[in-house]
């Protein structure tokens, strides 16, 4: 399962879930757990253009946060703390890099009723560019976890038949296995009328034999297809099947230079599902 696990930490305050859920996915792999604490991100002052934090502030924050994690891990795992300034998202993938990391965890905060701020879409933006660049997944955590210890027992995979979900799928499945999980793949049509059920056992046909190497001997549950908006017909789906892990690809909008982060699938997903998402892109390896 996972080995090595990068926790991100940022100075926007929205990590707090994130790091409860590498804590306890540490402890339940008996992974080792690299924790990044950016400092400051790049364009809030001159000095951190260069990555150097200041040598007191980085020696506090670092002290402070490694007392912290060996006090949650318990000595059962072991767990390395770097400080670092810059671009979080290139700061965070040149670390797991380095780390040989196969998942890093990052936070991400929607409270209901609370106002899109700029730091909010910063955030946002550096979360996109994070998951777009990583060479392994991305778990985004955007709540606290429902029951500890942390175990994910129902997988569901999101697939659109592209090259990149067809690769998600695979990984999904593969991750269902090590964890004796129970994996669900859904399809979007994207349709605001109900589908019909001839229309619905074709497409699970289709499923059933463009996925039938990926799950087979694995353990699989079923093919799911559903109509409507793909992003919340994720969510409400996951929320139906009792899902705690949605598994999907992220790559760039096709014929577009720059994705609209707040209009992402993922950003919808990862904001509104009631569990986390393991989000990867063509570049991300297997475990």
């Amino acid at each position: 399962m996972f080995q090595r696990i990068v926790l991100l930490i940022t100075p926007s305050g929205m990590c707090a879930d994130a790091s409860e859920a590498a804590v306890a996915l540490a402890s339940h792999c008996r992974a080792r757990l690299y924790v990044l604490c950016v400092l400051h991100e790049a364009g809030h002052c001159w000095d951190t253009l260069f990555g150097t934090p200041p040598p007191e502030e980085a020696e506090e924050r670092k002290a402070v946060l490694e007392a912290y994690f060996r006090e949650r891990l318990g000595g059962g795992t072991g767990c390395a703390v770097e400080t670092t300034c810059g671009f979080t998202e290139v700061e965070a993938q040149r670390f797991a890099w380095r780390m040989g990391a196969d998942l890093i965890v990052a936070g991400w905060d929607m409270e209901e009723g609370k106002p899109f701020s700029q730091d909010r879409a910063r955030h946002l933006h550096t979360l996109n560019r994070l998951c777009l660049g990583a060479r392994c997944p991305v778990l985004v955590v955007s709540k606290p976890f429902g029951r500890m210890p942390l175990r994910f027992s129902r997988i569901l995979a999101a697939t659109d038949f592209s090259r990149e979900s067809d690769h998600a799928v695979r990984y999904a499945a593969e991750l269902a296995e090590g964890l004796e999980a129970k994996l669900r793949i859904l399809h979007v049509v994207e349709s605001p009328r109900p589908l019909t059920d001839e229309a619905v056992g074709d497409i699970r046909r289709t499923l059933a034999a463009h996925y039938a190497k990926d799950v087979a001997g694995r353990p699989f549950e079923a093919f799911d297809v559903s109509s409507g908006e793909p992003r919340q017909t994720i969510v409400e789906h996951a929320l139906d099947t009792e899902a705690d892990l949605i598994v999907m690809a992220h790559r760039r909008a096709e014929n577009s230079v720059f994705e609209p982060e707040a209009d992402s699938v993922l950003a919808y997903v990862s904001q509104n599902a009631a569990c986390p998402t393991l989000s990867l892109n063509r570049s991300a390896g297997g475990r």
